[in-house]
C-alpha cells in the first residue's frame, strides 16, 4: 500500500502543469506623467517639432535590453515595453523640453509648418549589470539654413536592483538629457515669411 501511495504521489508531481510565465509590461510615459506639470501657457514665440527618435536594432524589440559586459546584451524575456521605446522617449523628452523651455511649443510631430526641428539618434538606451543606465547618441537641431549636430552621453547611477528601478533611471536620463538640449532649443525663433 505504501509503495502504491508513493507511486501514485510521484505521479502527480511529475504531472504537475509548470508555473505560469508572468509577463510585466513597463511605461516611460507613465513614469514621466507622474512629474508631468500641466500649465496655462502663453502664446508661444516659436514652434519645435520633435521630428524622430531613432534606434539601434537592438532596442527596436519590445523586450526591454541588459548590457552584462562590454559587447554582450541580453533581452529580458519577459520584461518589456508598453508602447515602442521610440515614440515613448520621443514624448517625455518633448514634455521635459516644453517644461524647460515654456516660451516655445515643442511636441512629437512631423515637422511641417515648424519654425525648427529636432532629430534624435539614440545609439544607447539600456541598463547595465552595474546599475547604470546609459543614454548616447547625437542629435541633429535644425532652425532655416543653420543645422546643429551634437553628440550626447549620459550615465545615470540606478538605485535599487529590478526592472523597475531601471525604468525609473531611465526617466532621470531623459531629464538629464533635455537638460543638455535645452540651450540650444532656446535659440528657436519664429521663421520670418518670404
Amino acid at each position: 500500500m505504501k509503495t502504491q501511495f508513493l507511486a501514485v504521489a510521484a505521479l502527480l508531481v511529475g504531472c504537475r502543469k509548470p508555473p505560469a510565465i508572468e509577463n510585466h509590461y513597463y511605461s516611460l510615459v507613465l513614469e514621466a506623467s507622474e512629474d508631468r506639470p500641466i500649465a496655462e501657457r502663453d502664446a508661444p514665440k516659436a514652434r519645435i517639432d520633435l521630428v524622430e527618435v531613432t534606434l539601434p536594432d537592438f532596442l527596436r524589440s519590445r523586450s526591454l535590453v541588459l548590457q552584462v559586459n562590454t559587447n554582450e546584451i541580453r533581452h529580458a524575456s519577459t520584461h518589456h515595453w508598453g508602447e515602442p521605446l521610440d515614440v515613448s522617449v520621443g514624448k517625455v523628452l518633448a514634455w521635459d523640453l516644453a517644461a524647460a523651455l515654456p516660451s516655445l511649443d515643442i511636441a512629437p510631430s512631423h515637422g511641417r509648418g515648424a519654425d525648427c526641428t529636432l532629430f534624435l539618434e539614440l545609439d544607447r538606451f539600456h541598463a547595465t549589470g552595474d546599475s547604470r543606465v546609459l543614454v548616447s547618441g547625437r542629435y541633429t537641431f535644425v532652425q532655416g539654413d543653420q543645422i546643429h549636430r551634437q553628440e550626447f552621453d549620459v550615465t545615470q547611477v540606478q538605485h535599487g536592483d529590478g526592472y523597475t528601478n531601471a525604468v525609473k533611471t531611465m526617466r532621470r536620463a531623459v531629464r538629464a538629457l533635455s537638460e543638455e538640449l535645452s540651450p540650444v532649443l532656446a535659440t528657436c525663433t519664429r521663421a520670418t515669411a518670404e
